[in-house]
């Protein structure tokens, strides 16, 4: 039996765009009841997620009999086993939230898309706070590198309730691919956090792929 994988994700972004509630979602399954107090903060959020693998097409190996069956295939779905870890962005909390840092797999950055401010921090503050101090040693390496980033949308509920010209879908994936985040996603305006997290494990299988070709490739 093949043991889960489990992945470090620690959450960073202004006060007030709903980190934690994403995070109370994803524990309960189902968001926070409209009236509820939510927290500054939660605790370190364990859950268990099935990743569902993007299809990649098999080998062409000049047989096209069956062809069409194998591509219709999709990968088995993975059991992985999150550690989210969320922080605050009050100012107390500056020289406590980078001990976090330490060994993540994953950064989720978020915003809300009906606070311009927020989107901006992310370029202008939480970024460069990300690559100062939470750059980890890459496995077998001497050299250190900041881990994946995937910037996540929040409050989208809000774009069909206001006429202050919130920040479209098409602008967050603008933004995070300016940016050089590694993934893009949005809770929906239901509360769904599923695609968020799925984002994060595809951010990190990816980044495995990286690290295991600066370990093996050799270059000629």
């Amino acid at each position: 039996m093949r043991r889960e994988r489990t992945i470090k994700c620690v959450v960073v972004g202004n006060s007030g765009v709903g980190k934690t509630h994403m995070l109370l979602t994803l524990q309960r399954g189902s968001p926070p009841a409209k009236g509820e107090t939510i927290p500054a903060m939660c605790e370190i959020q364990k859950s268990n997620i099935e990743w569902r693998p993007q299809y990649l097409p098999s080998v062409d190996r000049g047989d096209s009999s069956g062809a069409d069956d194998s591509r219709s295939q999709s990968p088995a779905p993975q059991k992985i086993a999150l550690e989210v870890f969320d922080t605050c962005a009050r100012p107390q909390y500056a020289r406590l939230r980078p001990l976090t840092y330490f060994d993540v797999d994953v950064f989720l950055v978020a915003f809300s898309v009906n606070d311009p401010d927020s989107m901006q921090n992310v370029e202008k503050l939480w970024l460069p706070e990300l690559r100062k101090l939470g750059r980890k040693r890459m496995r077998g390496g001497a050299t250190e590198s900041l881990c994946p980033v995937v910037l996540v949308g929040l409050r989208t509920e809000t774009r069909e309730k206001s006429l202050f010209g919130e920040a479209a879908e098409e602008d967050g994936r603008a933004f995070a691919d300016k940016l050089g985040c590694q993934g893009y996603s949005e809770v929906t305006p239901d509360g769904d956090v599923t695609d968020v997290f799925q984002a994060v494990v595809e951010a990190y299988m990816k980044n495995l792929k990286v690290e295991s070709c600066t370990k093996t490739c050799v270059v000629m």
